[in-house]
């Protein structure tokens, strides 16, 4: 995986799912999928996340 900016946005967008969907989506998949309609469904089936 490159730390350039992709990786870095995908960072934060996994973060505000946790915080603002309680959901827990794995990072490769922010990056395997880049629109949010793309992503949608993955967050939807994605497990519930706990701290």
């Amino acid at each position: 995986m490159d730390f350039g900016g992709t990786s870095l946005t995908a960072v934060r967008i996994r973060a505000l799912i946790r915080t603002d969907l309680a959901r827990d989506v794995d990072l490769l998949d922010i990056l395997d999928f880049p629109t949010p309609t793309a992503l949608a469904p993955v967050v939807t089936a994605a497990p519930n996340w706990t701290e």
